[in-house]
Parts: C-alpha cells; structure tokens; sequence
C-alpha cells in the first residue's frame, strides 16, 4: 500500500472530516448540556418561589385553623355536654326496652320449652305405642305359628286316624 497519492490525501480527509464532525457532536452535547443548567437552575428558582408561597398560604392557613380550633373546640364542648345528657336518657330508655325484650324473650322461651316437651312426650307416646303394637304383632304371629303347627299336627293326626280306621274297615270287609 502506498502512503502517498491520491488514496491517502483521501484517507486522511476522511479522517479529517470524521474528526471535526465528532468535535462538532461534542460542542452540541455541551451546548445542550449548559442549556439543560440552565433550564434546571430556572426551574429551580420558580420552585423557590412557589414554595415560599406555599409556605405563606400554609401559615395564614394555620393561623386560620388555629383560630377555629379554638371556636370548635368550645362548640364541642357546648355539644358533648348536650350529647351527655341526651345519653342518660337514652340509656334508660334502651334498659327499659331490654327488660321489656329480656320479658318477652322469656316468655318465648317458656312457650317453645312448653312446646317441646309436648312434642318430646307426644313422640314418646307414638315410640311407646309402637313398641307395644310391635310386640302385639310379634306375640301374633308366634301364636299363629303355633295355632298352625298345632292345626297340622292335628290334621294329621285326623288324616293317620282315618286311614286307620279306613285300613280296618278295609280288613273287615
């Protein structure tokens, strides 16, 4: 490769040109870099400023509200005085509706204790029947059986009986 001629003048102005646009991107990034300062450093100062005015506005506001801290708190006071009162006489009335309540669910209570133990005897009334109709039953049959057995045995015995007395007849004759 040759260093000289036409392809290094070339070469080199290339590398000139990329040099001077890399220098040119450089000094546009600081430019934007002071501008961003400076934006910044504005931005800052009008923050100052509003948050001075915030803090005048939050302290005619605490003053404010100190003064009617003070209107309230003696309002509330006028207030928790009635609202006690007003609670006495609540309470009597709601411990005369609890007795009335108390009463009435006793009474309740009473007729539903009333109720089941009708219903607990009436069951044990249909249970005791029951037993008593199935051992009727149970002795029934039994007895059944046994009229049956003893109706067999019998007819057996009638029909043996005949046919003895068939048999003897028979020898008779």
């Amino acid at each position: 490769m040759d260093l000289d001629g036409p392809d290094a003048a070339r070469r080199e102005a290339e590398l000139e040109r990329g040099r001077c646009l890399s220098r040119r991107a450089v000094a546009q990034e600081q430019l934007a870099q002071i501008k961003e300062h400076k934006d910044q450093a504005y931005l800052a100062k009008l923050e100052n400023k509003r948050e001075g005015e915030q803090i005048q506005r939050l302290t005619q506001l605490y003053q404010l509200e100190i003064q009617r801290g003070k209107e309230k708190e003696q309002e509330e006071k006028v207030e928790w005085q009635r609202l006690h009162h007003e609670y006495v006489a609540e309470q009597k009335v709601i411990k005369a509706e609890e007795k009335q309540k108390e009463d009435k669910d006793d009474d309740w209570i009473k007729a539903y204790i009333k109720e089941m133990m009708a219903d607990l005897a009436r069951e044990k009334d249909a249970e005791t029947n029951r037993l008593m109709q199935k051992h009727t039953d149970k002795a029934f049959e039994k007895l059944s059986a046994q009229m049956n057995k003893a109706f067999k045995i019998e007819d057996d015995c009638l029909v043996r009986g005949a046919a003895e007395v068939e048999a003897e007849y028979q020898m008779k004759n």
